[in-house]
């Protein structure tokens, strides 16, 4: 059933974002909200979105700001999982189970099923270390599994150890131009000695 928006409520929409009101976060009321979404037949946050009238990014961004939000998103992934394996085992055997819809929000929910594709929030100029810190951050927001998370660190590692050679390789290089810049200094300045010797 597609959830149609009237022209009253779009109108309403379209007030709160004209109004900036749209994305105020009221702790008690989006939190028992998120909750209930995702404890219902379609536990998604684009459903969370729709009924509370905000965008993805908002959504994130209150996972990201406010601890009780995240911590009650996790909660509501748990009872949102729990109540997908129950949904299974116990319809498996009813001929007209929607399956396919079953399987799809395993999908969408738990990426079961399929190859998940990992958003970093990494630059690629950033060094190992601010790589890290921000892998760290998106980890403490639950972005990543334990598994994906050892395998990013371990690519990490990697990266690290490629660029602490090439440092030091650019180190060395830039030692061995200090040096040779010293011996071509000593040997001008003992020219010039013998230079004042034979004059003198």
């Amino acid at each position: 059933m597609t959830n149609k928006v009237s022209r009253t409520l779009a109108k309403e929409i379209y007030q709160k974002v004209k109004k900036k009101t749209y994305s105020k976060y009221n702790e008690e009321a989006h939190c028992l909200s998120l909750l209930e979404v995702f404890g219902s037949k379609y536990p998604f946050q684009s459903e969370f979105c729709r009924i509370n009238h905000i965008s993805s990014d908002t959504f994130r961004y209150w996972c990201k700001k406010h601890k009780n939000f995240r911590e009650c998103h996790k909660i509501g992934l748990e009872i949102a999982h729990s109540n997908w394996v129950h949904e299974g085992e116990d319809c498996k055997d009813i001929e007209e189970f929607n399956y396919g819809f079953w399987k799809h929000k395993g999908k969408v929910l738990f990426q079961i099923g399929e190859n998940r594709r990992l958003r970093l929030n990494v630059k690629k100029e950033d060094t190992p270390y601010q790589q890290y810190k921000s892998i760290m951050a998106s980890a403490s927001e639950g972005e990543f599994t334990a598994t994906e998370l050892k395998q990013i660190m371990e690519s990490v590692m990697v990266g690290a150890r490629a660029y602490e050679s090439d440092e030091l390789a650019k180190r060395i290089g830039e030692m061995e131009e200090d040096i040779e810049k010293g011996r071509q200094h000593s040997e001008q300045s003992i020219s010039t000695v013998e230079e004042f010797k034979k004059e003198n």
